[in-house]
């Protein structure tokens, strides 16, 4: 199992959020030492995509949902924030 170690997770539609509100959250957050996770920025060619991002989420102490207009369209947004509150982290 993929072990993590971000606080902060930080649940995104790409397309509506990536180049502004989620990116500037991560280097925010990431200013402060809180070791955020942000798809885009925190995964490496050749990570196992749902391993990583599963570890995160359970590892992490803080998920943040960026609702954005496709965000409910996604799939995986919705998991992800599913997960996020199966895991009883805070949102």
């Amino acid at each position: 199992m993929t072990q993590s170690n971000c606080h902060v997770f930080i649940n995104y539609r790409r397309v509506d959020t990536n180049k502004n509100v989620a990116g500037l959250l991560y280097d925010h957050f990431s200013r402060l030492n809180l070791r955020p996770f942000l798809d885009s920025k925190s995964m490496k060619p050749g990570d196992k995509l749902f391993e990583k991002i599963h570890a995160a989420i359970r590892d992490c102490k803080v998920g943040i949902a960026v609702f954005s207009p496709n965000y409910c369209n996604s799939y995986f947004c919705l998991h992800e924030l599913c997960m996020i509150i199966e895991c009883k982290k805070k949102v």
